[in-house]
């Protein structure tokens, strides 16, 4: 996959409509995108718009979704639209097609995992001081994070995402099922607002 072209999904409720708070919303998207993007394997890399933070003016969120072609984009709306949750509350803007000699800022969305109290294998005083550290850190960086039921746990977790200034990738972006990078894939997206 190479970020040649995108399109936003906006979810489109108000947080006092829901309860729902942006990161929820954006999480119950990605939960939907999460098995598409499984499908496809390294397909599809989600990002955050610049500036945006992805939050939306009527409160909800939106994500960004780069892929090598608009075949892509388009077989990934099609799988979408035939989603309730999707068709009934977010939109999906129209693809976009990045310039070839787009000279901008170029990210990379990392997941920044937090541990679970139950993965800590420290005890006592020292229990539970990673998974702290950890959210402190996210909390200072300001990270955007996703709110997300995992259909196999059946757990809630939160999924932060770092965002990593870079250059353009040279060689095939190979985005994890979420559509992230890793330290070991590190691949980079246009910063476009």
């Amino acid at each position: 996959m190479m970020p040649r072209v995108y399109f936003d999904i906006e979810a489109v409720v108000a947080v006092e409509d829901t309860g729902m708070s942006a990161p929820v919303l954006r999480g119950r998207m990605l939960a939907l995108l999460h098995p598409l993007f499984a499908a496809k394997p390294h397909t599809y890399a989600l990002a955050i718009p610049a500036g945006r933070q992805a939050f939306c003016d009527k409160g909800g969120g939106m994500v960004r979704i780069f892929a090598s072609d608009r075949e892509d984009l388009d077989a990934l709306a099609a799988s979408l639209a035939q989603l309730p949750w999707m068709r009934d509350y977010a939109r999906l803007h129209y693809p976009v097609t990045v310039s070839e000699d787009y000279g901008g800022a170029w990210v990379a969305f990392r997941r920044y995992r937090i541990p679970t109290l139950k993965s800590d294998r420290k005890t006592g005083a020292e229990a539970g001081q990673l998974r702290q550290r950890r959210i402190l850190g996210m909390q200072k960086e300001k990270m955007d994070y996703f709110v997300v039921n995992s259909r196999s746990t059946g757990q809630h977790f939160t999924l932060a995402v770092r965002r990593e200034s870079g250059t353009p990738p040279q060689a095939e972006c190979l985005p994890n099922s979420y559509g992230l990078c890793s330290a070991h894939n590190l691949f980079c997206v246009p910063d476009l607002p």
